[in-house]
């Protein structure tokens, strides 16, 4: 009898598991979701308060992620995308929204770090396309530009991302 109940305490424990299991993913997607959904549609105020109330509160989900990581990482995921090929026109529009971000809200220093966090992003995907490429040794110049430009603009943050703990 006491097997019975070891395996029905199993069965209970793996059942709970994939219950919180999706709604960590459930509650993620959602954070990510609006996240997205602010910066596509250039509500930059909404999205810069959202993200002052992750960095305050350092409020995390169930499994203890940090809500804000989990913003920054969505718009990160959401503009790139390691199995397409490089395609300039799209980078570009990538870039011309996480611009505008950080020109309209100059003092925001989670725009330079996801901008960053893009730019990285690209480099790493310009290099596994090289070969693809007819001029690999552009694309090796461009990848080498946007590590340029992403440092640049973590090192430019750094006096106003003091605050943050991403």
């Amino acid at each position: 009898m006491s097997l019975l109940r070891i395996a029905l305490a199993i069965l209970i424990c793996a059942f709970g598991y994939q219950a919180s299991l999706a709604s960590e993913l459930t509650e993620r997607d959602q954070i990510a979701a609006e996240c997205i959904n602010h910066l596509a549609s250039a509500r930059f105020d909404e999205l810069e308060m959202l993200v002052e109330q992750y960095t305050v509160s350092q409020e995390r989900t169930p499994s203890g992620a940090w809500k804000l990581a989990v913003c920054y990482l969505g718009i990160q995921n959401h503009y790139t995308n390691p199995t397409e090929k490089h395609n300039a026109d799209r980078w570009d529009r990538r870039h011309a929204i996480l611009k505008k971000w950080r020109e309209q809200v100059p003092e925001s220093a989670a725009a330079r770090l996801v901008e960053a966090m893009v730019m990285i992003e690209e480099s790493i995907q310009i290099r596994g396309s090289k070969l693809d490429s007819k001029d690999p040794i552009a694309m090796v110049r461009i990848a080498a530009k946007r590590m340029k430009q992403a440092r640049h603009h973590l090192l430019e943050s750094k006096k106003i991302a003091s605050h943050d703990p991403h």
